[in-house]
């Protein structure tokens, strides 16, 4: 079987930043990892941006809505499904209104949407199938199973609470609650969640955050380390826990 890797932003639709900075009239925005290597450093500097021109995650989502194909993306596929099956995997951050699209250029679309650790597994094992690699897939989730065993094995029952911060402040807190492989890491490291009482992947608030005060913040945020460092310099945040004994832990892979 024959790979073709490549990226969907630049590649098949125009990259997401460069025409937010179109959209929103801020030219700043057009600076990509071309311009600056270091991602933490780059996505630091666009939410200094978005927060000075007070736009959100909302806003970009709107932009992406509107997204069409890159002119010659419809031929490129054609050239490239007259060498193989061509299949785009996704997860559900993609739009519906997207996903038809590639649909109607003749491309095979593995959407995934994992809540659950059962579900991660179902995940890998539809991505390996696809693949080829249904061999490969299984010995994956038999060594995640493996840990997840022995981790639980030697975890002791706490007290001790975790936040999971999915979305960072400047678009808006969103948290992992009930229902998600989220929160049974918790309950596998001995930990509870400290948002047990939403159900699934909820919108919080910091004055939540910081009532709650717990006592591990992970983050997957996508921001790389700079997330670490923002969250320490919170505003309202040092006496939480987690911040005031250097628990805040990036988590992004």
């Amino acid at each position: 079987m024959n790979i073709v890797c490549l990226d969907m932003e630049g590649v098949l639709v125009p990259e997401i930043w460069i025409a937010f900075s179109e959209a929103s009239g801020i030219p700043e925005l057009k600076r990509t990892t071309r311009d600056e290597p270091d991602y933490d450093k780059l996505m630091k500097w666009r939410l200094e941006i978005l927060r000075e021109h007070g736009l959100t995650l909302k806003d970009i989502q709107a932009t992406i809505a509107k997204i069409d194909p890159m002119p010659g993306a419809k031929e490129f596929l054609d050239e490239l499904r007259a060498a193989g099956q061509v299949v785009i995997i996704s997860d559900m951050a993609h739009t519906k209104e997207q996903v038809e699209l590639l649909q109607q250029y003749g491309v095979a679309v593995v959407t995934t949407n994992a809540d659950s650790i059962e579900e991660v597994s179902a995940g890998i094992r539809l991505i390996g199938q696809v693949m080829g690699k249904s061999a490969e897939a299984e010995a994956m989730i038999a060594d995640m199973q493996t840990t997840s065993r022995q981790i639980a094995e030697s975890s002791v029952q706490t007290e001790k609470t975790i936040y999971f911060e999915v979305m960072p402040l400047e678009w808006g807190l969103w948290s992992a609650g009930e229902g998600t492989f989220m929160h049974e890491l918790a309950e596998i490291c001995g930990m509870k969640n400290a948002f047990s009482d939403i159900q699934g992947w909820q919108p919080i608030s910091q004055e939540q955050v910081i009532a709650r005060n717990p006592d591990y913040i992970v983050l997957v945020t996508g921001m790389g380390e700079v997330a670490v460092e923002e969250v320490m310099g919170r505003e309202g945040w040092g006496d939480i826990a987690a911040v005031a004994n250097g628990r805040v832990y990036n988590a992004d892979s």
